[in-house]
């Protein structure tokens, strides 16, 4: 009776309705609330904070990797300290059956008055079950603090949208060539009156999500806001081309440098027969004007420290090719198996930096 009273009065009342728990729980304190447009707080950079207030400080990625993006015009919270987990899936594209995150959007909404704004705790998980949550909560697979995002404004409910920059802290998850499993997305806000948007239309996007209290590491249930559309929470997640990964000198078992200051990215597939432009950021400030790229079938065993920076592809094998811009296009000759590039950085001749690497995978 109580599922179907729970069906009733969603239906009834809508989208002011409260949340209903698909195990018939009822929770008054949970309710949906009317969102308002909203504003472009800008680049976040789990490193450095916010870096670009306002505006697009760089690129995220090129490609989505989920797109839960249809925007249902409401918000809800849970309260400081609860975590809500949405389950998207993953298409499985890669060689190698993996994903690798670069970049985040996603929106929510604050009344909170807190003068040194909201924080929120991101967590992804590999794999999360229907209406029971990831596999291996709290651990994630992958977790960043959000920090000093803006709240209300002049006293008022304000929407926000943000883009989180990953660079040097990418995820990487696991997609499923089977196509059943799930990845998470957890939420922890550690304010009140703050949470995120309501959206559906990503691949897998179901109608529910699990709640926990990370206060008491206690499981909440299984929720949903009425399955009219399959609501979950607005979410999207950037990657670059298939089949290429960014790593830097920690993935290798090293430390990144201040000379690491380049971010190398490449705008196509590397792969036999392809036009490929590859892009040098300068992500310190240094005022780059040139580099020289370099490709090797065979990765560093583990980072080659020189000039002050890390060599992260096998000097021994590695091809060089002629200086030239900070945006260089090829034509991919033929190449069997894993692939590997690395630039070093110029400013006016003098060699100021090196890039994190990129495996192009199973050309």
């Amino acid at each position: 009776m109580k599922s179907l009273f729970c069906s009733i009065l969603l239906a009834t009342l809508a989208p002011a309705a409260s949340l209903c728990a698909q195990t018939a729980k009822f929770d008054a304190s949970a309710t949906l609330h009317k969102a308002a447009p909203p504003q472009y707080a800008g680049t976040f950079s789990p490193g450095y904070g916010l870096i670009s207030q306002g505006t697009n400080g760089r690129t995220a990625g090129t490609r989505f990797v989920v797109n839960n993006a249809i925007l249902q015009n409401y918000y809800s919270y849970g309260g400081i300290g609860q975590e809500w987990v949405d389950n998207n899936k993953l298409y499985d594209l890669s060689t190698d059956h993996s994903e690798q995150v670069t970049g985040i959007h996603f929106i929510y909404c604050s009344s909170d008055t807190n003068p040194n704004g909201v924080s929120a705790t991101m967590n992804f998980y590999d794999e999360s079950v229907y209406c029971a949550g990831p596999v291996n909560w709290p651990t994630a697979d992958c977790s960043y603090e959000i920090i000093s995002l803006p709240g209300a404004q002049n006293g008022n409910l304000a929407c926000w949208s943000v883009d989180v920059e990953l660079v040097g802290m990418e995820c990487n998850l696991t997609s499923d060539p089977t196509g059943t499993r799930s990845m998470g997305w957890g939420q922890v806000w550690h304010n009140d009156e703050t949470g995120p948007w309501l959206a559906d239309g990503g691949y897998g996007q179901t109608c529910s999500f699990t709640w926990f209290d990370t206060n008491t590491n206690t499981f909440m249930g299984c929720y949903w806001f009425g399955c009219l559309p399959h609501e979950g929470f607005y979410l999207q997640l950037f990657g670059g081309p298939v089949d290429t990964n960014r790593y830097w000198a920690d993935d290798l078992g090293g430390a990144s440098t201040a000379f690491d200051n380049g971010l190398l990215d490449v705008d196509f597939e590397v792969k036999s027969g392809n036009t490929c432009t590859f892009t040098l950021t300068d992500t310190g400030a240094i005022g780059f004007t040139h580099m020289k790229l370099f490709s090797s079938p065979n990765p560093a065993i583990s980072p080659i420290s020189a000039f002050g920076g890390n060599v992260l592809i096998n000097p021994l094998t590695a091809i060089p090719h002629p200086v030239g811009g900070t945006a260089q296009t090829y034509t991919i000759p033929n190449l069997n198996g894993d692939y590997y590039t690395q630039a070093a950085c110029f400013s006016n001749g003098n060699l100021v930096g090196f890039s994190n690497a990129l495996r192009h995978q199973a050309l």
